[in-house]
This record gives structure tokens, sequence and C-alpha cells, in this order.
């Protein structure tokens, strides 16, 4: 009863709600077609031994109707030669091997029908097996593209977050800032540089102006001398 019982599981299994249900679907998959797999070589094995005892029931059977014609015919032709007793014992034996022959028949329609339903399941489950096996890549690869949406959506999420993202425009400005700085340091480097080698031209161009200034101012008028006496 086992054996049927866990048939009957593995016919009726959808795969669709394994996969749902399971932890680890590509694993569950692996499982339940190595499962179908045993059960299939088992099922195999019953039915081949059911098959052999229906055939030896069946040579069983022959020899039962082969016995039961043998006595009819011995008492037929006890019949015919007057010997009464002996026909009388005859057909006892007749209905004895009638009585095995019909019981052997009764044996060889169960048996028959145990093994049709034993075929049955067989070619239930190997095609079972067969489905399993055409839809296992399927699935698994189904199960792979759900993951990785799974991981995508997940750090889409942690992309998104709004402390995280503050977090990276606080640092984006910062890094600004000490670009901004480094420039204008540079810049104010550049013109005190500039203004060291300006200094010398512009005090030259003091002196010069100095000097200009200097050379184009009026002279001063002499002084006049003292008048002599009584003049010349």
């Amino acid at each position: 009863m086992g054996f049927f019982r866990r048939v009957r599981r593995i016919v009726s299994a959808n795969l669709n709600d394994l996969v749902s249900k399971a932890e680890h679907p590509e694993k569950m998959l692996n499982q339940l077609i190595e499962e179908m797999h045993d059960g299939v070589e088992e099922a195999t094995h019953r039915v081949a031994a059911a098959m052999a005892a229906e055939k030896q029931l069946r040579r069983t059977h022959e020899e039962a109707g082969r016995n039961l014609a043998l006595w009819d015919e011995r008492a037929r032709s006890a019949a015919e030669r007057d010997e009464d007793d002996l026909a009388r014992e005859a057909l006892r034996r007749k209905h004895l091997h009638a009585e095995i022959a019909a019981s052997y028949e009764r044996e060889l329609e169960h048996q028959g029908e145990a093994t049709r339903a034993l075929r049955t399941s067989l070619d239930a489950l190997k095609a079972k097996l067969e489905e399993a096996k055409g839809r296992k890549r399927g699935l698994v690869a189904r199960y792979h593209v759900a993951q990785a949406k799974s991981t995508i959506s997940q750090k889409m999420i942690a992309v998104t977050d709004q402390s995280a993202l503050r977090a990276f425009e606080r640092m984006a400005q910062r890094i600004e800032d000490m670009e901004a700085i480094a420039e204008a340091s540079l810049e104010l480097s550049a013109e005190d540089l500039e203004r060291k080698f300006e200094q010398p031209e512009v005090e030259a161009q003091i002196e010069g102006e100095l000097k200009a200034l200097k050379g184009t101012a009026p002279a001063a008028a002499p002084a006049e001398e003292p008048a002599q006496a009584g003049g010349a």
C-alpha cells in the first residue's frame, strides 16, 4: 500500500506548486525527478514480477484445464465400458479439477487486474517523469530570473533610499567645496606671484614719473642784486 500511495503522490504532483512552496526550488526539482526515477524503477520491477506471476498462474490454470479434460475423457471411456465405479471415480476427479481450474481462473482474473493497474501507474509515472524532465530546465531558468529580479529590486530600493541619497549629495557638495577652495588658493598664489614680478616695474615707473615731474617743474626766479650807491 505504501508503494501505491507514493506512486499516486508523485504522479499527481504539481510542479508549479512545489516550486512556489520550496525554499530551494532547483534542489526540490532535482529531488522530485530523482524520486520519480526511483518510483519508475520500483514500479517496473513490480510490474515485471506481477507479469511473471500472471504467466505462472496462467500455466497452472492451463494445466488444471488439461487435467479436467483428461478426467472427463476417462469418465466417458469408463462409462462406455460399463465400468461404473471407475467412471464415478473419474467424475469425482473431474469435478475436483474443475473446482481447481475455476479457482485458478478467479485468481488469474484478479492478477490480471492488478497487473493492468500496475502498468497503468507505471505508464503515468513515466509520462510524469518525462514531463518533469522537459519542464525542469524552464522552471529553473524562471527561478533564476526571479531571483535576479528580486536582487535588482532590492538594490534599486537601496539606491533610491533618501538617507543614502542625502549622504551622497553631502559628499558631492563637500568635494565641490574642496575643489573650489583649491582653485581659489591656486588663483591667489598666481596673483601674488604676478604682483611680485610686476612690483619692480611699478617702482621703476613711479621713479620715472617722479623724475619727469621734477624735469618739467618751472625754475625758481633768481634774487635781484641790491642797487649800487651813486649809480655807474
